[in-house]
């Protein structure tokens, strides 16, 4: 049963933590941050609905709490994030969730050069609605949730030669059962050696062995990567990082899926001005992969998906127009090709998505910042379903998204 949500209902909380949060600002400082934040934003095509069918419109307002610590502990750094969101539909509160993000790793290091990091980290956010070639009307509340967990030791670093270990271990599920077949968990070790001839450029060459799992499918994988890998600097005008690797994945059941070519991640950040700064990126991996990516573009959550392949390219211009007032135009493309598998049956398929997101932010202290953004988002989906002959599925959808949000912040 859907009732009215009332906004002033959130708002009263978050200003209450607001005022808690301020009340205690003067007892904290550095290494420390906290703050709260609260953020409106409306869905004309809630679902992503297929392009000419109904569509459901709703607003969803956030109120967010927030946390950080950065402790030098002698050679060591100690640092944690996290935030905890309720995220409450005005319309359809059967879609009301609480989503959040904990993060945090330990940096360290020795008398000597020997160094390395731990880390781990967990979230929790809503389902992207429309990623499926079957389009349903009304879809279900969907939690995606994330775990990661890793560590790294180095040998050399300040020197021209630097010797890396490392293990990352990632697992990602959904609260749906429907779901359960892009449910995965892998476990990465990998090793690698670089040299730095000088201090704006270093190249290296490693190798990674990755076992995974896809236990809503019953069926496992292992994939095998040659990296090779690159980065540079100019005068902090030019920051460039590169993989390029030879990747190989076989899956035990699941063969279509397997994969024997190039896989890669470029990024590009350029500082064009002192107020303007142009950022680039380019991944192509398989699905599961994608899902840990970081990339530029936060309009579109990025989630483990049934793709073979995936191709994104992301592109994001930063300016600033005074030293309170920034804005950004953002782009992100992408092109995947899909494996899925129904009834025992593999069916390829393929999606283009495009997104784009422009907004601006004014911060008229060091503690408040508002801002306001609007997004949109076109996808391209086809299907080839097994039969004699074989049939083509295909549907179109577009949407837009738009809000504002206020924040403040103690440090």
């Amino acid at each position: 049963m859907n009732r009215p949500f009332k906004p002033y209902q959130l708002t009263t909380r978050v200003l209450l933590s607001l005022a808690a949060v301020t009340a205690c600002g003067g007892a904290f400082a550095d290494p420390y941050t906290f703050g709260a934040s609260l953020s409106y934003r409306q869905y004309p095509n809630l679902y992503n609905t297929t392009d000419g069918a109904a569509k459901t419109s709703d607003s969803v307002v956030s109120g967010t709490l927030f946390a950080g610590l950065n402790q030098p502990l002698g050679r060591q750094r100690l640092y944690a994030n996290t935030s905890v969101s309720s995220n409450r539909y005005l319309k359809t509160d059967g879609l009301n969730n609480i989503s959040y993000n904990l993060n945090g790793g330990l940096d360290w290091s020795t008398v000597g050069r020997v160094s390395g990091n731990v880390f781990a980290g967990i979230t929790q956010s809503l389902q992207d609605f429309g990623l499926d070639i079957n389009q349903t009307s009304a879809p279900e509340k969907n939690q995606y949730r994330t775990q990661n967990m890793g560590a790294t030791v180095r040998i050399g670093v300040v020197t021209k030669l630097t010797a890396e270990a490392s293990y990352t271990r990632n697992k990602g599920s959904y609260s749906l059962a429907s779901y359960a077949n892009r449910e995965t968990s892998q476990d990465t070790v990998g090793a690698s050696l670089r040299y730095a001839p000088s201090t704006p450029l270093s190249f290296g060459i490693g190798v990674r062995r990755t076992n995974g799992d896809v236990p809503g499918l019953g069926d496992s994988f292992v994939r095998n990567d040659l990296d090779l890998f690159a980065n540079y600097t100019v005068a902090a005008a030019h920051t460039f990082t590169s993989r390029l690797s030879w990747s190989k994945s076989k899956y035990d059941d699941l063969t279509a899926r397997n994969m024997d070519g190039l896989t890669a991640s470029i990024y590009w950040n350029w500082a064009i001005s002192p107020k303007t700064t142009f950022i680039t990126s380019y991944a192509r991996d398989t699905g599961f992969d994608t899902s840990f990516l970081a990339l530029n573009n936060q309009q579109v959550p990025l989630q483990f998906d049934n793709s073979r392949v995936a191709d994104i390219l992301s592109a994001r211009l930063n300016y600033q127009v005074t030293s309170k007032v920034n804005t950004y135009v953002d782009a992100r493309f992408s092109q995947r090709k899909t494996v899925n598998r129904i009834l025992n049956t593999d069916q390829p398929g393929s999606e283009d998505q495009r997104n784009l997101a422009i907004g601006v932010g004014w911060t008229p202290t060091r503690s408040i910042g508002v801002g306001c953004d609007i997004g949109s988002l076109a996808r391209d989906l086809k299907s080839t379903t097994s039969g004699n002959p074989p049939a083509t599925i295909s549907r179109s959808q577009s949407s837009m998204n738009y809000g504002c949000s206020a924040q403040i912040t103690f440090q």
